[in-house]
């Protein structure tokens, strides 16, 4: 049975990699590494950290030398990080696995990449009131696509792993652990489902080639409350006086929905098979998500 460790090309420098394939053996117990071979932005706590217990690595960058020559052609290039330039962490568990015994994981994140979202914005994923998601490339975007085949055929050929991990393949959730998110309501698992939905022009060429008004769907954003106190007053048994708005977890009610028990809304937040009402009622097609809502990482939209 194979059992494997998510790892940082970091922490392995770090501690040393002797020390690193040791503690993965003998400590942990597994017979394989995966290693991140792209990832994002983010705050990691070092407990064993030698030169600091915190560190901040580069956003959306790569733990591999690429191969110029694959990414002649592609409007989206990768840039590899700085650590490598102080060794190449993953072709020394290639290079070694015989010996080690570790079978090699290359752990890729895909389209969750702030630095090419910033760089290429017309990529990105689009919510129905046309805000531009830059830490999510669009899975439906030509571009981003070319990205991610082109990402993994590199990773691939030029390292032979023994398989590949991939992250963030489809559309990535509204709520997703961005850098000091806000929201000032307490947002539901359906508002994170409907804020999670891509009206970008693929999206919205993809869905009008599978018959589904995606135009006629973001029209509805009108329909939403714009301050605080319309959110508060709008859900089920508040006690606010305000004059009652429609709120994102009432849209169904203007589309004439209603539950088998005339709850308005489609279902409360972790209840199972909510979001798959809403996407029966919105003619949408998504994979399973382990996490209870349409929005979640293991979601993504088929059209």
């Amino acid at each position: 049975m194979r059992h494997s460790m998510w790892t940082y090309a970091w922490d392995v420098q770090e501690q040393g990699f002797e020390t690193a394939v040791s503690d993965l053996r003998a400590r942990a117990g597994v017979n394989g590494v995966s290693l991140a071979a792209s990832y994002h932005a983010g705050r990691f706590l070092k407990p064993r950290g030698k030169a600091g217990k915190v560190y901040f690595p580069e956003d959306g960058t790569i733990y591999f030398e690429p191969n110029a020559a694959r990414w002649a052609n592609s409007r989206l290039k990768p840039k590899a990080s700085s650590i490598v330039q102080r060794g190449d962490v993953l072709r020394k568990f290639v290079e070694t696995r015989e010996q080690t015994g570790l079978a090699v994981h290359a752990w890729t994140v895909c389209l969750h990449n702030m630095r090419l979202g910033i760089e290429h914005p017309d990529v990105c994923t689009v919510n129905a009131f046309g805000d531009i998601n830059s830490f999510s490339l669009c899975p439906s975007h030509p571009d981003a696509r070319e990205y991610v085949g082109t990402l993994v055929e590199d990773l691939t050929a030029g390292y032979r792993p023994d398989s590949v991990e991939l992250e963030t393949l489809g559309f990535m959730p509204y709520a997703h652990g961005f850098h000091h998110e806000k929201d000032g309501v307490g947002l539901t698992a359906e508002d994170d489902f409907l804020l999670s939905l891509c009206f970008c022009p693929s999206c919205l060429d993809r869905a009008k080639r599978a018959g589904v008004d995606g135009e006629a769907l973001s029209a509805k954003r009108k329909e939403l409350p714009t301050t605080r106190a319309e959110f508060c007053c709008a859900r089920p048994g508040s006690t606010c006086r305000a004059p009652r708005t429609p709120c994102l977890c009432r849209m169904a009610e203007r589309t004439g929905y209603q539950s088998r028990r005339g709850d308005p809304r489609p279902g409360r937040p972790g209840e199972q098979g909510s979001c798959d009402r809403w996407r029966r009622r919105l003619g949408l097609r998504l994979r399973p998500c382990r996490a209870g809502h349409g929005g979640g990482r293991a979601g993504a939209l088929h059209l």
